[in-house]
């Protein structure tokens, strides 16, 4: 379900995965997604196809890989706002130690 050319499903398909967005001249932020809370209604494929695919087995929630550039904050945004199950989470990057 792919619309994005180079970006391919992360490799762990654990209940939870993490992506760290670059939001340029923002505050870098992690996006996650609970796959056990998703229901496969594809609501963030549609608002954020460079972040977000639909697992061909179940249809849940599949964060791409390698991340995209800042430009997808924004569609970011949008798919937690439309997420039904609330599956999908948008927090401030932790710094590195």
């Amino acid at each position: 379900m792919s619309h994005a050319p180079d970006a391919q499903p992360s490799a762990s398909l654990t209940e939870r995965q993490k992506l760290r967005l670059d939001a340029r001249s923002q505050v870098e932020v992690e996006v996650e997604v609970d796959r056990e809370r998703c229901v496969g209604a594809g609501q963030c494929v549609l608002a954020a196809e460079a972040v977000f695919d639909q697992d061909s087995t179940d249809g849940r929630v599949l964060l791409l890989e390698p991340p995209p550039g800042g430009h997808a904050r924004t569609d970011v945004e949008q798919a937690v706002r439309e997420c039904p199950s609330g599956a999908i989470t948008v927090t401030p990057a932790r710094s590195p130690t």
